[in-house]
């Protein structure tokens, strides 16, 4: 299993991943790149493979106890509900921009005026 961030999420759909889920610190991975890949593969989207990660670390942190010795406290349920959040706030990012393309293209099919019936069609006759 890998992880990577080369830092350029224009050109790599995992370096748009990790940076939409903050997983950009090679030092305190979050998942692996495999599993980006599979929830890319699954959701069609960075935002919506962004989402299901968060589901994912969420899950992970729900597995640990919080822990306080002392002043000292780490809250694994905080973590947890953080992802939790994220994810949700990621899946309404997802739903408004699919929205906003389907809209787009029906606006486009819609509107273009400059395809006709049988515009192409050669009747043996030219004009000019």
């Amino acid at each position: 299993m890998t992880w990577t961030y080369g830092g350029n999420p224009a050109t790599s759909t995992i370096d748009a991943i990790r940076l939409e889920i903050g997983d950009t610190i090679e030092e305190e991975p979050l998942l692996q790149d495999e599993e980006l890949e599979y929830f890319y593969e699954e959701e069609g989207s960075v935002l919506g493979a962004a989402a299901r990660a968060c589901e994912a670390i969420a899950a992970k942190f729900s597995r640990e106890a919080d822990l306080k010795v002392g002043d000292l406290s780490l809250s694994a349920s905080q973590k947890a509900e953080h992802y939790r959040e994220k994810a949700r706030v990621l899946r309404e990012r997802a739903k408004k921009k699919s929205s906003t393309l389907g809209k787009l293209t029906a606006t486009t099919v819609k509107t273009d005026k400059y395809f006709l019936r049988d515009m192409f069609k050669y009747d043996g006759e030219t004009t000019g």
